[in-house]
C-alpha cells in the first residue's frame, strides 16, 4: 500500500555530523530534513537515544509518496538504510515520542555512502576516494572470472541483511596498509575468529586479507554486545538466591564459584560485553582482537598458559595466591553483572565501580549507537564532543574498577598467607606487578585522549608477551640467569618499552592504534621537555618519571580502599 504526506518545511540536511536536540516532553515532534541524492548514492540514518514507541524514521520523495521507513525498537537505536532509484529531491522525517526527562536529548547521524549491490562483471576496484561504500540494496555478487579489489584506506558499511557472495572462481581482495587499513563497519560474527556473517566464500573462491579492520555490532547470533545480562553466566536460579550465595560465602570458596576452565571464557565475555566498541584486526602475522579491557583477558589467559591459575589444583582442593586472587576477581565481575542487571548497586567500593564501569558503557551505546562513518573521522580531534568526553572517563574508571578489586583481593592474600607460601623470586614479580598495575592507571603524565593512564586497549597484552618485562611463562618463576631489577627500574623499561612501542612501531595510544590522532605529537613534546629520548637509558625515565610518582604497596593499599 502506498502511503503519502503532505511535505512540511524541510531543513538542508547536512551528513557526516551530529544533529543533537532535546527529546520533546509532552507530546510527539516531528522534523523534516531535504537532500539531493543521485541513483550512485546510498543514506544510512541513525537516530540514537530515543524512549518512545512513536518514535520513526520515513523518507520521501518530492511527491510525498514514502519509500523507506523504520520503527522504534526498544533500548536500540532506530537506523534505516536508503538507496534511491534515481537522482532528485528526498526528504527525511524524524519522528520523535515524547520523554518526560527535560534533559533527555536524542542524536541523529545521516552518513553518506556510495552503494555496493549486483553482480559485478570484471575487475572492480573500492577506493578510499571515491567511497565509503555501503553494502546493499541487494546482495554483491563477484562471480567466477571476476574481482573486487579494495585498496588501502577503503571503508565498507556492511550493515544490514545484505552479503557478500564470492562464488567458485571469483575473487575478493582486501588490500590494505600497515598505516592505512581497509575498514570493515557493522559486522556480524565471532570477532576471536575474525570472521563476519555477511561475508559468505564459497569453496574455489579466492579471497585475501591484509590489514583489515572489522568493527562488530554483534555476535555471531545477532546478539548486541552491550544486551544485558546476556551472555553474563547465571550461577543461581534467582537474585536473591545469587545475593545469598555470595554474601555466605567464604574469601576461598567465593575464589571457586568459577572453575578456572570457565575464567577466560567468562572475563571475555565480560569486558566485550562491557565495550563500547569491538574490533578484529586482521594483521599481516598475529590477527588479534580490539574492545575496552582485552588487557584483563590476556593477563588471564597469561595466568592459565603459565599455570598460574590452575585446573588441576582446582579440582584437587588446592589453592594458591593466584588462584585466590583470579577467582575472587572473577567472582566480583559476576557479582557486579548481576547487580547491574537487576539495577541494583552494592555497597561494597569495589563491585560498584565495576558497576558504573558497566553504567558508561551502556549509556555510550544508548547516547551514539553502533558505529557510524562519522566516529571514523578523527574522533580526538573534535573539540567538545561527547565522544571524546565518554572515552576520556571509561579509561579512569576501568581502571579504577579492576585495580581496586586486585589490589583488595591481593590485601586479602597477603593477610591469608597465600603470597608468603609462594618462593622469594614469586614474591617480588607479584610486587612488581601489583606496582605496575597502579602506575598503569597514574602515570605522572597525560595521553590525550586518556587522561594519565595506558590505555587498556592492547599494550598491557604487548608487553606481558614481548619486551623487556616480558611475564615468566613458568611457574613459580624459575632463577632467572642474571640479576633481575623488580624495583623502579623495572617500572622505568616498561614505560620505556610503551614509548619505543608507539613511536619505533608507528602505532597510537589513543583509542585504537589505527585512527590518527595528536597524541605521538604530544608524547614526542613531553620527551622533548624532558630532555630524554627512547634510545636513554632506563636510569633517565625512572630520574624524570617513576621517582616522581612512585608508591609502596601500603599506599597504593590506601590509594584503592581508604573510601573517603
Amino acid at each position: 500500500m502506498t502511503i503519502t504526506m503532505k511535505i512540511r518545511s524541510a531543513t538542508p540536511l547536512e551528513t557526516e555530523r551530529r544533529i543533537t536536540k532535546a527529546s520533546p516532553n509532552e507530546y510527539s515532534h516531528e522534523d523534516w530534513y531535504e537532500t539531493t541524492l543521485a541513483s550512485t548514492d546510498a543514506l544510512e540514518i541513525h537516530i540514537n537515544n530515543l524512549t518512545h514507541p512513536d518514535s520513526c524514521i520515513e523518507v520521501y520523495d518530492r511527491f510525498g509518496t514514502r519509500l523507506e521507513h523504520a520503527c522504534f525498537t526498544p533500548d536500540a537505536p532506530i537506523i534505516l538504510p536508503f538507496f534511491p532509484e534515481k537522482e532528485g529531491l528526498y526528504f527525511i522525517r524524524v519522528l520523535v515520542g515524547p520523554d518526560p526527562d527535560p534533559h533527555h536529548i536524542y542524536q541523529l547521524f545521516v552518513d553518506k555512502y556510495t552503494p555496493l549491490s549486483g553482480t559485478i562483471e570484471g575487475s572492480c576496484r573500492l577506493t578510499a576516494e571515491k567511497g565509503p561504500y555501503l553494502l546493499g540494496p541487494k546482495d554483491l555478487i563477484i562471480p567466477a572470472g571476476c574481482s573486487i579489489t579494495a585498496e588501502a584506506g577503503a571503508t565498507i558499511n556492511v550493515r544490514g541483511s545484505n552479503k557478500i557472495l564470492v562464488q567458485d572462481a571469483g575473487a575478493l581482495y582486501l588490500m590494505g596498509e600497515s598505516d592505512n587499513h581497509i575498514t570493515i563497519i557493522g559486522a556480524i560474527g565471532d570477532p576471536s575468529r575474525h570472521t563476519w556473517n555477511q561475508l559468505v566464500i564459497s569453496p574455489q573462491a579466492m579471497t585475501e586479507n591484509r590489514h583489515v579492520v572489522i568493527q562488530y555490532d554483534n555476535d555471531e547470533n545477532g546478539v548486541d554486545f552491550l544486551t544485558f545480562p546476556a551472555p553474563f553466566a547465571a550461577t543461581a536460579s534467582t537474585f536473591e538466591e545469587f545475593t545469598a550465595t555470595i554474601e555466605e560465602a567464604s574469601h576461598y570458596k567465593r575464589a571457586g564459584m568459577i572453575p578456572p576452565a570457565a575464567r577466560l571464557d567468562y572475563i571475555k565475555s565480560w569486558f566485550k560485553q562491557a565495550s563500547p566498541y569491538h574490533f578484529s584486526f586482521l594483521e599481516e602475522l598475529i590477527p588479534f582482537e580490539l574492545y575496552f579491557g582485552n588487557d584483563v583477558t590476556s593477563f588471564a589467559d597469561w595466568e592459565m598458559d603459565s599455570l598460574r591459575v590452575s585446573s588441576e589444583r582446582y579440582l584437587a582442593g588446592h589453592i594458591n595466591y593466584w588462584d585466590f586472587v583470579n577467582g575472587n576477581f572473577t567472582s566480583d565481575l559476576v557479582e557486579a553483572a548481576q547487580l547491574f542487571a537487576n539495577k541494583q548497586s552494592s555497597s561494597e567500593p569495589r563491585i560498584q565501580r565495576m558497576i558504573d564501569f558497566l553504567t558508561i558503557g551502556q549509556n555510550w551505546r544508548q547516547t551514539h549507537g553502533y558505529f557510524k562513518w562519522y566516529d571514523l573521522i578523527n574522533p580526538f580531534n573534535k573539540n567538545g564532543e561527547e565522544f571524546e568526553k565518554t572515552f576520556e572517563q571509561m579509561a579512569p574508571i576501568f581502571w579504577l574498577a579492576h585495580n581496586t578489586s586486585i589490589i583488595y583481593w591481593d590485601k586479602k592474600a597477603r593477610e591469608l598467607g597465600l603470597w608468603e607460601k609462594e618462593n622469594a623470586l614469586e614474591q617480588q614479580f607479584i610486587n612488581s606487578v601489583i606496582i605496575r598495575v597502579h602506575f598503569a592507571a597514574d602515570l605522572p603524565f597525560t595521553i590525550p585522549g586518556y587522561g594519565n593512564n595506558i590505555p587498556p586497549v592492547g599494550f598491557v597484552s604487548l608487553s606481558i608477551n614481548h619486551g623487556p618485562l616480558c611475564y615468566p611463562k613458568q611457574y613459580p618463576i624459575p632463577e632467572p640467569e642474571h640479576e633481575v631489577n623488580y624495583g623502579t627500574l623495572s617500572i622505568a623499561s616498561y614505560l620505556k618499552f610503551f614509548f619505543d612501542t608507539l613511536f619505533s612501531r608507528k602505532t597510537n595510544s589513543i583509542y585504537t592504534w589505527w585512527i590518527p590522532t595528536q597524541a605521538d605529537q604530544q608524547l614526542y613534546q613531553l620527551l622533548g621537555e624532558k630532555g630524554i629520548s627512547v634510545d636513554s637509558p632506563p636510569e633517565d625515565w625512572d630520574r624524570e618519571f617513576i621517582q616522581p610518582s612512585q608508591k609502596t604497596l601500603e599506599e597504593i593499599q590506601q590509594f584503592y580502599l581508604t573510601i573517603s
